[in-house]
């Protein structure tokens, strides 16, 4: 592995005037190893950085008042003068003999170069920002008894999903991006990516599908459908979300197969013929989103009715009606970042995969990409937007984050026993506390 040194050339360095202040003016170039050691093995002088002060601080000398670009020559026996009238120093404690010309390579840094690093960091951040998030989340459930309630399963169920786009979709996504969406991993890599890709994504969507339509009538049907919900329908409601991702993802990976490019630009996309992007967006997108702005609006509405009946039901003074208005005006504003946050990323994405496949004008491949990443960006998203407006899944995070992972006694039991008043207390109790996740 090529070592490398910076080495400033200073031959096209103006002298130093302190008393006209003129600044030199220096060029940096790069030098392997090999370039600045000399062939025949005879070692090089060590100098300071000390003797680089005079350009890389020039106002120094007129704040002190000291030539400091005579005392560092005569503290080091820097010569005035190297091989060809140019001064030569070296930054990191190297410097070239005066009478050996060498030969430096110029390495300028090309703006590709950093707009890929850039691009590594951010993607980089999004990742492992997703990825502490959900574990997190998860982390929560298995260690805050409380936590252990039937209707946070599907919570966990839609962090699983947001953890694997985060480590297994995620990477190679962003491999693609900076191979300039070349993919020479193989075409069984490039199936096995695009299957985990769908079916994760499509599981998040769904999981998203699923908590709404299981807010909406535990608001709606607090007695009926409190006792209904057990741990078993939760699995089972799992178990068919992971089911019906399945069944989208599988299709192209037995029959229809994926976008593998040529031999000579190898690349790997998902399937594009038209039935089934159809089958899949409507599947994975567009019906779920249909059924969550009908199913919010409900819950909208139904959250204003019991809003309303509790404040005719303890008349109190004006302060009070003001408190009723903010609750049921912050209730509207959570439902709206919910479906704001979950169209704004999702839609763009799923509009393009229809697009694609009819053919046309191809759009820049820019906007594929950041369509896509804005998908992705919403497994960032829902451990913000479904946990934390969570009074207990916040002070859950607070305890994870300052290493206080303690188990919880639960404060209230959540078998079947105590009274039959009991029961109905802690059933309309669990309404209101998905109104005060809204609230």
């Amino acid at each position: 592995m090529a070592v490398w040194l910076v080495v400033v050339s200073i031959a096209s360095c103006e002298a130093l005037d302190t008393r006209s202040k003129e600044r030199s003016v220096c060029s940096v170039d790069f030098a392997s190893v090999d370039e600045v050691f000399d062939p025949t093995g005879q070692e090089v002088v060590g100098t300071s950085l000390a003797s680089l002060l005079p350009w890389l601080l020039p106002g120094l000398a007129e704040a002190t008042g000291v030539d400091w670009f005579a005392a560092g020559r005569a503290a080091l026996a820097v010569p005035a003068r190297g091989a060809g009238g140019s001064d030569l120093a070296t930054l990191g404690m190297v410097q070239l003999p005066p009478s050996k010309q060498w030969h430096l390579r110029r390495h300028p840094v090309h703006p590709a170069t950093l707009s890929a690093l850039a691009l590594s960091l951010c993607l980089g951040a999004l990742i492992g920002a997703t990825a502490v998030g959900n574990a997190l989340v998860c982390l929560s459930v298995c260690l805050v008894r409380r936590l252990r309630h039937p209707s946070n399963h599907l919570l966990v169920s839609l962090a699983a999903s947001d953890l694997c786009v985060a480590l297994l979709v995620m990477p190679p996504a962003m491999y693609l991006e900076l191979s300039g969406h070349r993919w020479d991993l193989g075409r069984a890599a490039c199936d096995a990516w695009v299957s985990m890709d769908v079916a994760s994504c499509t599981a998040s969507i769904l999981n998203l599908c699923m908590i709404s339509v299981d807010r909406y009538l535990a608001i709606t049907r607090p007695l009926t459908y409190g006792v209904r919900r057990t741990a078993r329908r939760a699995w089972a409601c799992i178990a068919a979300v992971w089911l019906l991702a399945a069944l989208i993802s599988v299709p192209p990976l037995l029959v229809l197969g994926n976008e593998h490019g040529t031999p000579d630009s190898p690349t790997c996309l998902v399937c594009q013929h038209l039935a089934y992007q159809l089958y899949a967006t409507l599947g994975a997108f567009y019906i779920p989103l249909a059924v969550m702005l009908f199913v919010y609006w409900r819950i909208h509405r139904a959250a204003k009715k019991v809003i309303e009946a509790e404040h005719r039901a303890r008349p109190g003074p004006r302060s009070r009606s003001l408190r009723v208005v903010l609750r049921e005006r912050k209730a509207s504003i959570t439902l709206g970042i919910i479906l704001t946050a979950f169209t704004a990323c999702w839609l763009p994405f799923f509009a393009l995969a229809l697009v694609r496949p009819l053919g046309g004008k191809p759009l820049p491949e820019v906007a594929h990409s950041f369509a896509l990443w804005l998908g992705y960006a919403n497994s960032a998203l829902n451990p913000v937007i479904y946990v934390t407006f969570h009074h207990d899944f916040r002070r859950a995070f607070r305890d994870l984050l300052c290493l206080r992972c303690q188990t919880q006694a639960s404060g209230s039991s959540t078998t079947g026993g105590g009274s039959s008043s009991g029961t109905v207390r802690q059933l309309l109790g669990s309404r209101d506390n998905h109104l005060n996740s809204l609230a």
